[in-house]
Order: C-alpha cells, then sequence, then structure tokens
C-alpha cells in the first residue's frame, strides 16, 4: 500500500466476536455486489502461525480520491460477514472518520485490515464499506477455502476452537504474545503425572544482539511457543525465562497455569543495552546457561522432569569457562532451536525498472552456529531445528507422545 494507511482490527476496536443482527447491516451484506465507492479487496490463503493457528489478513483498501475529495468530513462504516457451512455467522465491524484525514492526498488509500485466526473449512464471506451520511456503499461477496493442513501431527489440536477468531495484532511486545487471543488450543497429557520444565533464552546470539530486527524475530517464535507449552494440561508447569547474555533469571513461575504476561514482559529489557557490569564476565554466560538447565532437569521424588529449551542460536564472542557439570542420568530434555528465516536477495535477477505486481518474496534458510547447544551435551538433548511453524507442531507432537510415556 501507498502513502497513508489505516489499520482496522476488529479486536482492537473493542467489538464483540458475535454482533447483534442490525437490519441495516443485513441488508447491505445480503446486497449484489456495487461498488458506489471506490475500493478493491484483498484475501491471501491463510497460512500456519507460530500461534499454532491458521491465519489470514484481508485487506479493504479504499481509493485515495475517495478520502481526498471529502476533506475530512463525515465517516465509513467497514462490517465483515463470514458463514460456514453449518450456517453459523460470525461478523465485525467498525467506523472511521474522516476527519482523522483531512490532509491525505488523492495517491494515498485508506486501509482497512482484518486479522482472523479461521479453523478448515469452506466460508461465504461478505465485506462493505458504507458512507452512512449519503447511504453510498461498496459490497463483495467472496468465497473462502481453508485447506486442513498435510499429516497434521496434532490433529485434535483445534477441536475447542471457534470456527473465526476475529484478532487484534498490536505492537511489540504485546505482539509476541497476543494477551487478547480467546482460543485455548487442545493440550493434554492426563493422567501421565509428570512434571514440565520450561526454559527459553530470549537473548539473541552475541554476535547481533545490536540488532533489534534479530530480536524481534527471535521472540516472534519464542514467546508464542513459550505460551503454547505452558498451558499443556494434566502435567505439573514450571516456566523460567533466562538472559544468557546478562546471567540472568528474568521471570519465574511455579506451577503454571498461564504465563503471567504483564511480568514476564517487565524483565525483557531492552536487546541492545548491556552495562559495562554484565560485559566484564562474558567468559562465564555459557556455564550460567548449562547450569540453569541441569538444575531444572534434575528429578525429584525419583522422577525425572521432561525439560524443554527454547532459544534462538547463540555464538559467544568470548572463550567460555565451563566446568564439569554433574547432569543426572537418562535425562529428557528437548532442545527447540528456532533457527532465523531470511528472505532470499533477487536483486541480481530482476530489473531495476518494472511495472505491475511484485514477484512473492523468496525465503530461504538461513543456517546460523550454535554453540548453546554444546553447553547442554552432558544432558544429551534430543534436538530439533526449527524453521517453520508446522516444525514447531511437530516438536510439540513429539513433546506430548513424551509426557504421556
Amino acid at each position: 500500500m501507498r502513502g497513508l494507511a489505516f489499520l482496522l482490527i476488529a479486536a482492537a476496536r473493542g467489538f464483540a466476536q458475535d454482533q447483534a443482527q442490525d437490519p441495516a447491516i443485513d441488508r447491505l451484506l445480503a446486497a449484489p455486489e456495487r461498488a458506489d465507492i471506490r475500493w478493491a479487496i484483498s484475501i491471501p490463503s491463510p497460512t500456519l502461525t507460530a500461534f499454532q493457528r491458521l491465519s489470514t489478513r484481508i485487506s479493504i483498501r479504499v481509493d485515495g480520491k475517495e478520502i481526498a475529495k471529502r476533506e475530512g468530513k463525515g465517516e465509513f462504516l467497514f462490517a465483515a460477514e463470514f458463514k460456514n457451512s453449518a450456517h453459523r455467522t460470525y461478523r465485525t465491524q467498525s467506523r472511521v472518520n474522516l476527519q482523522d484525514y483531512e490532509k491525505a492526498t488523492s495517491s494515498q488509500e485508506l486501509e482497512c485490515a482484518l486479522q482472523i485466526f479461521v479453523l478448515p473449512g469452506n466460508y461465504d464471506l461478505s465485506l462493505i464499506v458504507l458512507e452512512p451520511a449519503t447511504e453510498k456503499f461498496s459490497v463483495a461477496h467472496r468465497t473462502l477455502h481453508v485447506a486442513p493442513l498435510s499429516n497434521d501431527p496434532l490433529p485434535d489440536l483445534w477441536k475447542r476452537l471457534r470456527a473465526v477468531d476475529f484478532i487484534d495484532i498490536p505492537d511489540a511486545p504485546d505482539r509476541w504474545f497476543l494477551p487478547g487471543e480467546r482460543g485455548r488450543l487442545f493440550l493434554e497429557a492426563a493422567g501421565s503425572g509428570a512434571r514440565l520444565e520450561i526454559l527459553a533464552n530470549i537473548t539473541p546470539t552475541e554476535t547481533s544482539r545490536r540488532q533489534g530486527r534479530t530480536y524481534g524475530r527471535n521472540m516472534d517464535v519464542i514467546v508464542p511457543a513459550l505460551k503454547i507449552l505452558s498451558r499443556i494440561e494434566g502435567v505439573s508447569k514450571n516456566v523460567t525465562v533466562v538472559d544468557v547474555a546478562r546471567r540472568r533469571v528474568t521471570y519465574e513461575q511455579h506451577e503454571a497455569r498461564d504465563v503471567n504476561w504483564e511480568a514476564m514482559k517487565q524483565g525483557l529489557g531492552d536487546p541492545n543495552k548491556i552495562d559495562a557490569a554484565e560485559l566484564k564476565d562474558r567468559e562465564k554466560n555459557a556455564q550460567f546457561f548449562a547450569t540453569e538447565a541441569v538444575r531444572r532437569a534434575k528429578p525429584e521424588n525419583g522422577r525425572l522432569p521432561v525439560l524443554i529449551v527454547l532459544s534462538g542460536p547463540v555464538t559467544f564472542t568470548t572463550h567460555q569457562e565451563m566446568r564439569p557439570i554433574d547432569a543426572p542420568p537418562n535425562a529428557r530434555v528437548f532442545y527447540l532451536r528456532f533457527q532465523t528465516i531470511m528472505p532470499a536477495s533477487l536483486i541480481a535477477t530482476q530489473p531495476a525498472l518494472r511495472s505491475g505486481p511484485r514477484p512473492p518474496e523468496i525465503m530461504f534458510p538461513r543456517i546460523t552456529s550454535d554453540e548453546l547447544q554444546r553447553t547442554l551435551k552432558a544432558l544429551q538433548p534430543r534436538v530439533f531445528d526449527l524453521y517453520s511453524a508446522m516444525d514447531f507442531r511437530k516438536a510439540l507432537a513429539a513433546i506430548l507422545r513424551e509426557i504421556g510415556q
């Protein structure tokens, strides 16, 4: 989108998931297609996200000339309705005051973006934009097919969820956790009596610690994974978040049912700042992490816990002093290593000037060296290199099987 962008997400405006019927809106949503107001619609195919939900972002863009000629007067109402094959209806709407855009030019567009979580199935989708003062409106009807996951290792994971959830995507750090998410995945290990220890390292590799984007990419996958694992039912769970670069525990919660997100994010700090005292003993970073991991892998009341380590690859910039560690025999440890995904550059093969839509960006895995695994050697972890949300889903299935034993 060019220029001005207004992003509307239903949950961010406090709308209920199922709104009361409004006869005027009912009439517009059922009307034949028309375009009194020039607009464009984009409905990408849903993809699996780090939250283990299929999601898509529906974009409604009102032409900039429509905005400019109104000179900040009036408002637009946006509404969307989904109907699944069981004839269940899901609806949301919001109003946009054009006074906020009185200086917009005709080269700018007004975008209403609707983010949803959706289950596999077929949906009839109706979208409208209405100018209440003039009763001009545009309406479009589309079908959305959401395919099930191929060879899904966790086919029951979504059995408790609504078919459609309108969600808010806030700014970081809340974007990493989605505190407003309503649904709960079906994650049960009933009767196992196991103890689950979740240990997450939030520090990116030392060589890129000052790169905020690297930290953000790590948190975009590690925090959702932490949230999901902490909601496994039927086991006792302890959650620990550590900052290896600063050799400190930033968050700890025992017998967790839900992570206390407000408390956790207070300890995240600024990844681009580290004080002199923390830099002084950097050679002890690996020892700190190994000690924290071994402590949580030890048996309690004669039973070994299942330790799950979450981290991106870590490379230490200084020589690390490592003492022998008294690791418990037959420890049950999973190391979920979230690998960074980087876009492949196509500059060399694409013309400098061109018209028409841009080609899709191709993504290749970026293999990053990791020294954190060495600190866990005594625990003989089972290592999962995760490049996608499906990779995490497979690792989650393996963990649930282990807990069940």
